[in-house]
């Protein structure tokens, strides 16, 4: 059985301040046998807390037998073994810093303190005894320990003077009063229950100067409140600082303030003026971040509305926390997300309401802005997504995008190897470029091929960039006119006709006449759509076997006025290995370990793979080729291990299988990752039977011998390969040959593949035994 011992450690600021004990060292010792271990166990903690030196640190070492580190919120838990059967232990607790502490040039050294000696309350369960145990530091204890390391506190409250409510929201600043300067020590925003703490050291305040009289004592603390907008609520001087109960204050301190608080508080900093909308992927929808103020004395709840042209636009809301409304005050901080999935760019108006706990008039607030939907990206290139690894080396205000199948590990792992497509892909992303008076006038992907030993091509790199299934009409793409609309009409309304959320950028003009839903019969009126098409990097005449940097470029024009002579262009880009390259495998034949060759359908003895003296067996050398040739044969001459570099050497792995005929099941020979032969280079290897080498050493004799056929006759199980001695059949071998490199969008990969057919007769003597294994 274990014992589980859990806790919870805090400690208190003052009476009504507590905080936990987050991220500190607890030690469980065994009781000194000298002690009185009844009578330590029943003592208080508050008798029995000591601070320790370093020598009675070293004095109980030995009897430490167990350690925990409390978490963010001082919880811990000790799983206790073998060793311990459920005792009395001493509690200690190992501060290397404590929390809020400033690490300055030299930190106080670690210290310990003893908090009691606990026999724990064992609860027996099903498979273990548990004692849980919450404990709290009376305030002249955690602050002495706090002073250890030289951290002051200020723990408040912010009230209404008159309804003697919490205030929430406003910022609270403290100052020590000095004869010259006054030191400003910190400042923090009250939570919702009107509560602040502000940290700060005894450097903030003891400056050091020749008169500077605060050279033993604290800080003489006077305070001063503001709203979210910078406006005064409370103007304290030094006056306050010099008062009894204010001056020459502890490192502890707790203070209740109170301020004539603004009933409720409404502002809108964002979204204003032109505003490009955010791809949320947690959410799968387009979003505007609203950003301001929503607090006050007698704040209940705020809501968040859109109009447009002076009436409601029924646009979605995303409160912090979901509901219907936002249930918590704001300050400065995000109010919540506008849903603008699928809403055109134009003119809106946002509108924050901030309503009243009680009964009263609500605060409200509203900004102006203009949608304008700039996305221009590539997220996958055949079915892979792409990934950013970080900053690109040639300009680090560009994200350097590698196709990958992995992510990459943390450091100091090794990066997850690029990935190789090939065929008919699709690269998948956005082009979309509307609103604040501008429209996209164009889109077309482009690709350049990375030379061996260059970074990726930077986005805007300069022509010449190769049109992806150019010429026209399948290169760029015009938007915004008769011929080409951003939106058409269709018998279901309005229907985006651009790149979004996101799509396959690969995509050409087409007309289709759209048929009514409801009267087939009936055409509708035809109009201009694009329609998604693949890159066809292996077609004949391109046969594309490179590593290349492709990119969308996106052209943007006024929506009025003539065009500008060069139209602004926005970028983006990704790299990605293209191999079309194809693989071979064939058998080309079996030999006799020592002998000869077996051609396809040759009539077999399985004699021949049995030597006489001594009698043993001897293995069927299945030969022939399965081979992928590299992508780049400038990758293999460059670099020291080639056959290491992925996906240049994408080789996947072959397999050889066999079975008995009229079976439908195979079964294995060999998977092996290695090609045959184990050559490197880009140019098709010679014809057969030339570059050919051993595909399997097979017990073939192991695989297809029953022994004796019995009397009576029994028939060997379903499925069985083997066949008695006198028996004769025909089998199949089948090679398999596979390479990494992602074909379509699908994640197939080359493959082929070669049936051997041969027949063999079982003519082993039935007193022939194998002293020898194969």
């Amino acid at each position: 059985m274990t014992y589980l011992f859990k806790g919870r450690l805090c400690g208190y600021i003052c009476a009504e301040c507590p905080e936990p004990l987050a991220n500190l060292r607890v030690r469980l010792y065994r009781v000194d046998k000298e002690h009185n271990v009844a009578a330590l166990a029943v003592a208080n903690p508050k008798e029995t807390f000591a601070i320790l030196g370093d020598n009675q640190v070293q004095d109980k070492e030995s009897r430490l037998f167990a350690e925990a580190e409390t978490d963010r919120e001082g919880n811990f838990t000790f799983e206790l073994g073998k060793n311990y059967a459920g005792e009395a232990f001493e509690v200690d607790v190992y501060c290397g810093s404590v929390p809020r502490q400033k690490i300055g040039k030299k930190p106080p050294k670690p210290r310990q303190f003893t908090i009691t000696t606990l026999q724990p309350r064992y609860r027996e369960t099903e498979n273990d005894f548990i004692a849980v145990w919450d404990y709290c530091l009376p305030y002249r204890f955690w602050c002495t320990v706090l002073a250890w390391f030289d951290v002051w506190t200020i723990c408040g409250r912010v009230l209404d003077c008159e309804t003697k409510r919490p205030v929430a929201g406003v910022k609270v600043m403290a100052f020590d009063a000095d004869w010259l300067e006054d030191d400003a020590l910190g400042s923090a925003f009250t939570d919702t229950a009107g509560k602040f703490i502000i940290t700060y050291s005894s450097v903030d305040f003891r400056q050091g100067t020749w008169i500077d009289v605060e050279l033993i004592g604290g800080p003489d603390l006077y305070f001063r409140i503001e709203d979210a907008g910078g406006n005064p609520l409370l103007t304290e001087t030094q006056a306050n600082g010099r008062v009894p109960a204010r001056e020459n204050a502890n490192n502890c301190f707790c203070v209740e303030l109170c301020i004539k608080a603004k009933p409720l508080i409404c502002e809108i900093t964002d979204p204003s003026g032109c505003v490009i909308t955010e791809y949320n992927a947690g959410l799968h929808k387009w979003v505007i971040r609203v950003k301001g103020t929503a607090s006050g004395a007698a704040f209940g709840n705020y809501t968040l509305s859109v109009e447009r042209g002076g009436f409601a636009f029924p646009m979605p809301v995303i409160y912090p926390g979901g509901g219907a409304s936002g249930v918590a005050p704001v300050v400065n901080g995000e109010l919540g997300m506008l849903d603008v999935t699928g809403v055109q760019s134009d003119a809106y108006t946002v509108i924050l309401t901030v309503n009243p706990a009680n009964a009263g008039s609500p605060c409200i607030h509203d900004s102006d802005f203009d949608i304008l939907r700039k996305t221009v990206s590539i997220t996958a290139i055949g079915g892979v997504p792409v990934q950013v690894i970080g900053p690109h080396p040639d300009d680090p205000t560009e994200p350097l995008k590698l196709v990958k199948v992995t992510p990459d590990l943390p450091a100091p792992a090794l990066p997850g190897p690029e990935a190789s497509v090939g065929e008919g892909i699709s690269v998948w992303g956005t082009a979309d470029y509307y609103g604040c008076g501008r429209q996209m006038a164009e889109y077309v992907l482009q690709y350049k091929e990375v030379a061996f030993g260059s970074n990726p091509w930077q986005q805007d790199a300069p022509d010449p960039w190769t049109v992806i299934n150019g010429p026209l009409p399948n290169g760029p793409l015009p938007f915004g006119d008769a011929t080409h609309p951003r939106v058409y009409d269709s018998f279901w309304g309005q229907i985006d006709n651009f790149v979004r959320t996101p799509n396959s950028l690969t995509r050409v003009w087409a007309f289709r006449q759209i048929l009514q839903a409801i009267f087939p019969s009936i055409i509708y009126d035809g109009k201009w759509i694009t329609e998604g098409r693949a890159w066809s990097t292996g077609s004949t005449g391109l046969n594309l076997n490179k590593r290349v940097t492709v990119r969308v470029r996106v052209q943007h024009q006024p929506l009025i006025g003539p065009p500008a002579p060069v139209p602004p262009e926005l970028y983006d880009a990704a790299t990605v290995w293209l191999d079309n390259r194809p693989i071979e495998g064939k058998i080309t034949g079996m030999a006799i370990a020592g002998g000869g060759v077996l051609g396809n359908c040759d009539e077999l003895l399985l004699s021949q793979f049995v030597t006489p003296t001594p009698v043993h067996k001897v293995n069927a050398l299945i030969n022939g080729r399965a081979w992928d040739p590299v992508i780049l044969d400038s990758y293999v001459e460059a670099l020291p291990a080639p056959h290491t570099i992925r996906p240049n050497d994408n080789f996947g792995n072959y397999t050889l299988q066999f079975k008995k005929d009229g079976d439908v099941t195979f079964l294995p020979i060999v998977t092996s990752p290695n090609r045959v032969p184990n050559i490197l280079q880009q140019s098709p290897l010679a014809p057969y039977p030339a570059d050919t080498g051993l595909l399997h050493a097979w017990d073939i004799v192991g695989a297809l011998d029953a022994g004796p056929m019995p009397s009576p006759y029994v028939p060997l199980p379903p499925g069985s390969p083997k066949i008695y001695r006198g028996e004769r059949c025909a089998y199949l071998i089948v090679l398999e040959v596979r390479d990494t490199t992602r074909l379509g969008d699908s994640g197939d990969t080359h493959w082929v593949r070669h049936d051997w057919p041969f027949c063999i007769m079982n003519d082993l003597p039935d007193g022939l035994v194998f002293p020898v294994p194969a």
